[in-house]
């Protein structure tokens, strides 16, 4: 395994970890918490994801195939939502948020051959792992079923309640 890999994904599971030792008074709280970690865990991993060879990018699509347990067609259907539209974060109000972005940019390398993809599409594929994985890691306590948490996991492709 490459190094800069092991570590990349190590970073990730230390911050999921970590993510569930801060202290959280409100759901506001919470939502600032997320900002932060996804901020500076995007700006890690853009500068981690560099090169991978091809055994890695094979890894990553095998991750990626696990994580995105939804369909292109319903994760497509999913993102024209008001609830999918109503969660993450947003560089300005009426702006289209990150997960929405990338639910979007999953949507089009579901329908895509593998043969087609590009570093770009594996870095992508890299980032909604992380995200997955960190996420499903902060579930909240009680009924999740109309929560912002499943919610913004969705845009993201991952339908935590979907078995």
């Amino acid at each position: 395994m490459d190094l800069t890999f092991y570590y990349w994904h190590r970073a990730n599971q230390l911050i999921a970890e970590r993510s569930q030792q801060l202290p959280l008074r409100s759901p506001a709280s919470h939502y600032l918490n997320e900002r932060y970690l996804d901020k500076h865990v995007s700006e890690i991993a853009n500068i981690v994801m560099a090169h991978y060879t091809d055994t890695e990018n094979e890894a990553t699509l095998r991750e990626f195939r696990a994580a995105v347990n939804m369909s292109a067609k319903e994760l497509e259907s999913w993102l024209k939502t008001e609830d999918s539209k109503s969660v993450g974060m947003k560089e300005q109000k009426g702006d289209e948020s990150t997960g929405h972005q990338s639910g979007r940019h999953i949507v089009e390398l579901l329908q895509q051959k593998n043969s087609n993809y590009g570093q770009d599409d594996y870095n992508q594929m890299r980032r909604v792992v992380s995200y997955v994985h960190r996420h499903l890691a902060q579930k909240p306590s009680g009924d999740v079923e109309h929560s912002r948490w499943r919610y913004s996991l969705k845009n993201w492709g991952h339908d935590p309640l979907k078995h």
